[in-house]
């Protein structure tokens, strides 16, 4: 039982150093975008810190490059594409899920458990985090997960100021459950509703 434990242990302790260091441990085909409006095409690998490795060829000498030299990421396989974006203190290498006059980003967070007293991990997982930005803005806000919270008005209503009719949509908790009924898609339904409303 005690090597069962282990076993179990060093699986899940190996499973989420692989998965805190996101998608990116191999190099890949794919585009940098950079601020310059340079186009390279090459191998591109991200490192857990969120800077971008890059080579031409896989034998090449690796170059680095940071959110002040590169706009977006391409991956060409599957075409995953990630953007740098930042807030007043932080730099955050995002995907988009919502593209219009009001953007929204997400991505992957990964919380490590700990162990309980049969020797199992408790706890831990992942979960998706939310960032909202002006149309093609490098400035976003993080947004709390709970639509309803203090935390989450303040920073979504200063995007929504201009538009009457969003803010009578979400101007209380039953005012938010009436008009998006959907809690688990709910605050992508208002993104999309302010988009195709608020002009």
């Amino acid at each position: 039982m005690i090597i069962k434990n282990k076993f179990i242990f060093l699986f899940l302790t190996i499973s989420f150093s692989i998965n805190s260091q996101g998608v990116f441990n191999n190099y890949e085909k794919g585009k940098l975008y950079l601020r310059n409006n340079t186009e390279l095409v090459g191998f591109i690998k991200v490192t857990i810190d969120d800077e971008v490795k890059y080579k031409r060829t896989l034998n090449d000498k690796k170059q680095l490059f940071d959110d002040q030299s590169v706009k977006k990421i391409v991956f060409t396989n599957d075409n995953r594409t990630f953007y740098y974006k930042h807030d007043n203190n932080y730099v955050y290498l995002v995907q988009k899920k919502i593209e219009g006059k009001l953007d929204l980003y997400y991505k992957q967070s990964y919380t490590p458990g700990h162990m309980g007293p049969n020797g199992m991990m408790i706890g831990g997982g992942s979960s998706i985090i939310y960032y909202i930005g002006k149309e093609n803005s490098d400035t976003v806000d993080e947004l709390s997960s709970n639509v309803n919270s203090k935390d989450f008005w303040l920073h979504f209503s200063k995007y929504i100021a201009d538009c009457k009719y969003m803010i009578d949509k979400v101007k209380d908790k039953k005012s938010i459950k009436k008009n998006f009924r959907k809690k688990r898609t709910r605050l992508v339904d208002m993104v999309n509703d302010y988009n195709s409303n608020c002009k």
